[in-house]
């Protein structure tokens, strides 16, 4: 279902309501970190440094090992291709 989800993100682009942190803390719990398709967008529409630094700042906010923290982590390395 994210999978389908991302591709619509990505070829529709619609314009984004929420702010960066609501979203990645709102995806963070539950989004399945395969699906390249939702960081890919998030850039798209905030700009890649602003979701680096959004996703690291709030990775900061759980603990370490974390699915949250983890899944953070994994935004960031989808849009820089950097751990």
């Amino acid at each position: 279902d994210q999978e389908i989800a991302g591709q619509l993100l990505v070829a529709v682009r619609p314009e984004c309501g929420r702010p960066l942190d609501e979203i990645l803390r709102s995806a963070a719990s539950t989004w399945n970190v395969s699906v390249e398709q939702l960081p890919f967008y998030l850039r798209d529409v905030f700009g890649r440094d602003e979701v680096v630094e959004a996703a690291t700042r709030l990775a900061s906010e759980y603990p370490a090992e974390s699915r949250e923290a983890r899944a953070l982590g994994t935004v960031r390395w989808w849009v820089t291709g950097k751990s």
